[in-house]
């Protein structure tokens, strides 16, 4: 517990984020270099299209499954790749991973048509609640593309079991898992510890071919839960499973959940600890002074993940069986495909203006506690400026960012809100405004 006076409580908090969150403010100026870049271009397409509109990065898309796949190709030959969808299922997104040589990780029957519609080949269908119309329509789609359904539970084997007799379709199949380290996660899957238990069951299914193990994590910073769990999940076998059993195993798929090296960060009073020092400011009647202005995501260079997560296969797997890896990157490739563009259409003060765009864009208060560099075209600055940027919704949540890279900010002003290409088009709502419209920028 926290004692003290209010400046001592102050000053205890803000040692607190400080020590427990990395603070670099240059470490996110390569976002913004990278937009002054390709400014011009912006500014044409912006002159062309009425804003506010999805700018479609294609450099930034390719960069990211380029260093994606180059690190997961060494470190892990033979692995195959399936795009998470619901991270950002824009045709042009799906399109360019399909072309780049990954398949598509779907969580719907709708995600599944579309995936098979945008030219995939290769798909896992992943997720709980799957209803049996749901199923059987997947399974007769399954001669469009190879279809992987991960199981999530004992009930939906035996939903597939029936279907797949009935309709005398063969389908190849995995089932998804959760161990001691998912947390909240056990919503997903079965118990590692009846893995086992599963895999006999659905070996005596005559339709279901059983091949593989899926994991998923969310929101790791570094290999470090996924060497774990691989570390149980070698156990479990090598305890549990016999020679046949071992020997049908084809591929172990560890999921994505891979957070983006240096892509965002979040503000002091998004934190616990910072939220606990606004509630004491806010009843003493004062304002909130933090510190740091936000703080950097902590996360990894990708090449670390693939090394440790290659290190913990050829640690505990390869000693117990050989078979594919499989991994669902999604954040990690689309997050960069993505920027809002947006125009100034009123300025109230030198500190605050509104924009003639609104969250329905993002689909939910993401930059009331998230940090991403936003950058005025027609004023650019390599320094940040203190300015609200509020929406033009009817809602006071309605908030793009608390600072900007501009030199000042003036009415009809071109901004860009960097790194949406993750759950913002997926999440966008026609709330008292339409969704806009996504226009490409292509690369040079």
């Amino acid at each position: 517990m926290i004692r003290g006076g209010h400046r001592e409580i102050q000053r205890k908090i803000n040692t607190f984020l400080r020590a427990n969150a990395k603070n670099e403010p240059g470490d996110l100026f390569p976002i913004v270099e990278d937009i002054l870049r390709k400014k011009d271009r912006i500014i044409a397409l912006a002159a062309r299209h009425a804003t506010p509109f999805y700018l479609i990065d294609e450099h930034g898309l390719h960069e990211s499954v380029r260093e994606f796949k180059t690190a997961f190709d060494a470190a892990i030959p033979g692995i195959r790749y399936f795009f998470a969808m619901k991270s950002n299922p824009h045709p042009f997104v799906l399109k360019a991973v399909i072309k780049n040589g990954m398949g598509i990780d779907v969580s719907s029957l709708r995600e599944l048509k579309t995936a098979i519609q945008s030219g995939a080949k290769s798909i896992v269908y992943t997720g709980p609640g799957k209803t049996a119309a749901e199923l059987e329509t997947a399974v007769k789609l399954a001669s469009s593309a190879e279809i992987i359904f991960n199981m999530d539970s004992f009930g939906e084997l035996r939903k597939l079991n029936e279907i797949t007799k009935k309709l005398r379709k063969k389908i190849k199949a995995g089932v998804r898992i959760y161990s001691k380290y998912h947390g909240k996660w056990n919503k997903f899957g079965i118990p590692l510890e009846e893995l086992a238990t599963f895999w006999r069951a659905a070996s005596r299914a005559p339709y279901i071919d059983i091949q593989g193990v899926q994991i998923h994590m969310s929101w790791t910073s570094n290999y470090a839960p996924y060497e774990d769990a691989l570390k149980d999940i070698a156990a479990h076998l090598e305890k549990n499973f016999d020679k046949k059993m071992k020997g049908c195993l084809k591929f172990i798929d560890f999921g994505g959940g891979f957070l983006p090296y240096q892509a965002g960060g979040f503000h002091p009073w998004g934190t616990p600890v910072g939220k606990c020092l606004k509630i004491i400011d806010d009843y003493n009647q004062q304002p909130s002074k933090f510190r740091e202005k936000y703080y950097i995501r902590g996360s990894r260079p990708i090449g670390e993940f693939a090394a440790g997560i290659a290190a913990a296969i050829k640690k505990y797997l390869d000693p117990v069986v050989r078979c594919e890896y499989f991994c669902e990157p999604g954040r990690v490739i689309c997050h960069r495909s993505m920027h809002l563009v947006m125009k100034v259409v009123d300025v109230k003060a030198s500190d605050r203006v509104i924009m003639d765009a609104g969250i329905n864009m993002v689909g939910w208060e993401r930059f009331l506690e998230e940090y991403y560099p936003v950058v005025n075209l027609t004023h650019p600055s390599a320094k940040e400026i203190t300015c609200r940027l509020y929406g033009s919704l009817c809602d006071p949540r309605d908030l793009f960012g608390e600072y900007c890279h501009a030199s000042r900010m003036e009415e009809d002003d071109l901004v860009l809100v960097t790194n949406q290409g993750a759950y913002a088009y997926t999440l966008s709502q026609n709330f008292i405004k339409t969704i806009p419209r996504a226009f490409l920028l292509k690369k040079e």
